[in-house]
């Protein structure tokens, strides 16, 4: 899992010395992170220490050379800032500080599940509820810093236990303080969870509720399944140890207690462990002394040189991976000593004996790890084996060829990487001298670094009541050695289900109702692990569903009655209220019993559908009815038209007959200056000969048949006439064709009118001229009027236009 470290700058610290204008700054940093401090002003090309004075140890003298300018910078190690605090910076040269500090603060890094500890005041209590134990919490980083201002949750193995928290968060020591108390008999886990990250601290702590003898389950037995180191702070009255278990405060240490092999080979290296005791066998987890280590080999390669130094983060015990190495064969003897007071020392024996070694004359290079067909999740493996000493090796089948030799008595460890991009798992690897007179033959590893997936995390059901059976069923790889759960607090192994690969379950009763984050985890053969955070929700036992719904439809409203609920108590009744069928955009609760309700302020003719519930505490009727109702009254609808709005109230629901409706408009709210009556039929309307582009304000009252205004089912809307009036579009096309033809006959028309009178054999009568020149003086009026008509209806509609508009 990858982390990010985040360093908060300081504020520049520019602090005056003698006459010149010095200043020295540095960031502020995360423990583990280093800083970078920059000093300006000193003298010029001159060589002074930065002494940098941590909250806890010794001084840290820096050299630095300044520049022509007088500046300088310098790196501050991480391993310097590993203390959270606050750092002091001085300057000094040839033993004289010069004036003026600065300062610097060192952040605690991320939470360490392995440093934080769980402590208890007492490793029993009796199961009375009244009993009360007390439960310490503390939460450090990685290098032992406490982390203050974070809030804990503290869970327990059992839901009959009751957990109170005494602090809302952890104080500047990282530590927050928790009740408990129970009344059932047994045993009982406790873990604790921070909950800005959500991380479960690895330490867990043990309480026997009641005595050993009658609990559930038998005489208490020894616990040491705990992880996780033990943080004490000073004068606490607490006891545990870094299991969360009960022990006794440590007092002054006494001696140390040496933890080596008992038997060794040669040149075979190994860890010890020193831990500083006193004379209870407690750990003493404030010594921070200097321990010198010797051995009767004089030829032994001792951890650090000989000298051990206890830091604070260390909580009295040091561990030296593969720091110890004897040469010579015999019984010897491991001694520790504290560097001021020799009386306090410890001591452990081992046996060397003769190192590993070939047959004379062998010509084969014996592997002794890894065996044939080990599987490992890492590409970086070690070869280790024997063959003739002082020969140089070369290890194949890897990404790329690896050279190594062999030591005095033959023995090698050679550091090969897979080809972990390749995606084959079987490597064939080989050991061979360079001349090919040594060879180990093929021998294949297995590289499986691919954590195994979960396809599906199933739940059934989903969100079970509390009390009630749930089945867990997870989907993954088949085969896995290791397939557990941690729900609500309980370690749980899931079962393969038979037949199906992949497939594994495990059978539960729901916890207690509330919100649960379940972690299934996973490890295949290889070691490669993988976790998954479900979510479970355990509700309460419903209530019986109200029955015989009944919703009427009122103005702007609408009344609901039911028939109350008379098995069980009942503190009220919640109302849900909808649109549609399958979903409620709100709800109402009563906040006492009755058997009616009315939902007031809705949409006049719109259909709503409502459900009822009843209410006891946290609990509620899990299945309900749903009723609908139309909301009585009248609802305008208002188009725009050009020069017109079109008004529609067709949804309008009423059991009073009507006889008419009053339409009244203006141009301003509440001040109505037209008045129109439309007939009680009518269910839309269109006002024309408005303005366009004017907000109109219209309202709507229905006139009963008794000639009396219905107000609780009158409306009021608002409109803007819009329009762009007529526009010029081409004309259709003519649906025969228009050109003029010329018919050419053979022969003359027969003469059919032989007695009719003769006519003009060319040009218009005059009959026909006078008619043309009448039709063309009446259509001369007709225009010179209507031009009229339209310049004043114009001048009408601007001197209107200007008027509304001066308002």
């Amino acid at each position: 899992m990858s982390k990010k470290l985040v360093v908060i700058t300081a504020l520049f610290l520019a602090l005056p010395f003698s006459a010149a204008a010095a200043s020295i700054s540095a960031d502020d940093s995360v423990a583990g992170l280093g800083t970078d401090i920059d000093i300006a002003g000193f003298p010029a090309n001159t060589s002074v220490h930065v002494v940098v004075s941590p909250p806890l140890g010794a001084e840290i003298l820096l050299p630095v050379q300044t520049d022509t300018s007088g500046a300088g910078s310098v790196q501050l190690k991480g391993r310097d800032t590993e203390v959270a605090g606050i750092y002091t910076i001085t300057i000094e040269k040839s033993g004289i500080a010069y004036e003026g500090t600065a300062h610097f603060e060192v952040l605690p890094d991320s939470l360490s599940t392995q440093n934080s500890s769980i402590q208890v005041s007492s490793d029993t209590i009796q199961p009375t509820g009244t009993d009360k134990l007390t439960v310490a919490v503390i939460i450090r980083d990685t290098y032992g810093n406490p982390l203050p201002n974070r809030p804990l949750k503290l869970i327990s193995s059992r839901a009959a236990d009751r957990i109170s928290s005494m602090e809302s968060e952890t104080d500047e020591s990282g530590e927050q303080l928790f009740s408990l108390t129970t009344k059932e008999q047994g045993i009982l886990h406790l873990r604790a969870i921070d909950l800005l990250s959500g991380t479960l601290i690895d330490a867990e702590a043990d309480v026997q509720a009641g005595t050993p003898s009658n609990a559930v389950g038998g005489p208490l037995p020894t616990v040491n399944s705990v992880r996780g180191r033990q943080l004490f702070r000073a004068g606490s009255n607490f006891v545990g140890d870094v299991t969360g278990n009960g022990g006794s405060s440590f007092g002054l240490i006494d001696h140390f207690e040496l933890f080596a092999p008992r038997e060794l080979e040669i040149n075979e290296d190994t860890t010890i462990k020193i831990t500083a005791v006193d004379r209870n066998g407690n750990r003493v987890e404030d010594y921070t002394g200097l321990a010198l280590i010797s051995s009767t080999d004089p030829m032994a390669f001792l951890p650090v040189g000989g000298e051990v130094r206890f830091e604070p983060r260390n909580l009295g015990q040091k561990v030296l991976t593969l720091g110890l190495r004897f040469r010579t064969a015999d019984e010897h003897i491991l001694y520790v000593e504290d560097s001021e007071n020799p009386e306090i020392f410890g001591q452990a024996y081992v046996t060397v004996t003769g190192g590993y070694g070939s047959a004379p004359g062998s010509k084969v290079i014996q592997i002794l790890s890894p065996e044939i067909g080990t599987v490992f999740n890492v590409p970086q493996i070690t070869i280790t084996g024997v063959t003739e000493p002082f020969v140089n090796l070369i290890v194949s089948g890897g990404k790329e060829d690896v050279r190594g030799e062999t030591d005095i008595e033959g023995r090698f460890a050679i550091t090969i990487t897979l080809d972990s991009e390749s995606g084959k798992q079987d490597h064939m690897l080989r050991v061979r001298d360079e001349f090919g007179q040594l060879d180990s033959g093929e021998f294949s590893v297995v590289l499986d670094n691919i954590p195994p997936q979960f396809e599906s995390v199933e739940f059934s059901p989903s969100n079970p009541t509390e009390g009630t059976n749930v089945l867990l069923v997870v989907k993954s790889e088949p085969d896995l050695p290791v397939i557990s759960a941690d729900i609500a607090g309980a370690q749980v192994s899931l079962d393969p289900v038979p037949g199906q690969p992949g497939m594994y379950q495990y059978l539960f009763v729901a916890p207690v109702a509330g919100a649960y984050q379940p972690i299934i985890s996973v490890a295949d053969s290889a070691g490669n692990t993988a976790q998954f955070t479900s979510s479970l929700v355990s509700e309460l036992e419903g209530l019986p569903k109200v029955t015989n719904i009944q919703a009427t439809g009122e103005a702007n409203a609408v009344t609901l009655q039911w028939d109350p609920i008379s098995t069980e108590p009942i503190d009220a009744y919640r109302i849900y209220v909808g649109e549609t069928a399958t979903r409620f955009d709100f709800n109402l609760d009563t906040n006492f019993t009755t058997t009616a309700a009315q939902v007031a302020g809705l949409i006049p003719g719109k259909e709503y559908f409502f459900s009822v519930t009843a209410l006891q505490g946290e609990r509620e009727s899990q299945e309900f009815d749903v009723v609908s109702a139309l909301v009585k009254g009248l609802l305008l609808d208002v188009s725009p038209q050009h020069s017109g709005l079109l008004i529609d109230w067709s949804s309008i629901v009423t059991d009073t007959p009507l006889s008419s409706f009053i339409l009244e408009f203006g141009v301003e709210p509440d001040t109505f200056t037209e008045k129109r009556i439309l007939n009680g039929e009518l269910r839309n309307y269109t006002l024309r000969d408005l303005i366009n582009g004017v907000t109109y304000f219209l309202k709507l009252t229905p006139v009963d048949i008794t000639g009396q205004l219905v107000e609780d089912l009158a409306a009021t809307a608002e409109g803007i006439p819009t329009g762009e009036g007529f526009a010029v579009t081409p004309g259709d096309t003519v649906p025969f064709d228009t050109r003029i033809r010329t018919v050419n006959r053979s022969a003359a028309p027969p003469d059919m009118n032989r007695n009719a009178p003769h006519t003009v054999p060319s040009g218009l009568p005059t009959v026909g001229w006078w008619a043309l020149v009448t039709l063309a003086a009446g259509g001369l009026m007709f225009y010179w009027q209507r031009k009229r008509k339209l310049q004043a209806t114009v001048a009408f509609f601007r001197e209107m236009e200007s008027r509304y508009k001066q308002k």
